[in-house]
């Protein structure tokens, strides 16, 4: 026989997943930062002949920025309110 499942029941598997989406996307987004400054501290110290000084400053700085946009993503953004 058929069993049809609870509205209440499938609205937190949708949470869940929506939540799990979220978490997806922020750690690819800080790994993509990083993995970017890498790159471009490289290409720095290939071109300027500083060999580790522009990889650590990309990665640093790579890494700031994606701390940055996982600060911007959780926090929750205030409310418009026409009232005041």
């Amino acid at each position: 026989m058929l069993e049809v499942s609870d509205p209440v029941e499938r609205t937190v598997n949708a949470s869940s997943l929506r939540s799990a989406a979220v978490l997806a996307a922020v750690v690819t987004q800080l790994a993509f930062m990083v993995l970017a400054g890498l790159w471009m501290g490289s290409e720095a110290d290939r071109r300027l002949g500083t060999e580790p000084v522009g990889m650590a400053t990309g990665v640093f700085a790579g890494f700031g920025a994606g701390m940055w946009r996982l600060i911007q993503h959780v926090t929750p953004k205030p409310s418009v309110d026409s009232d005041v």
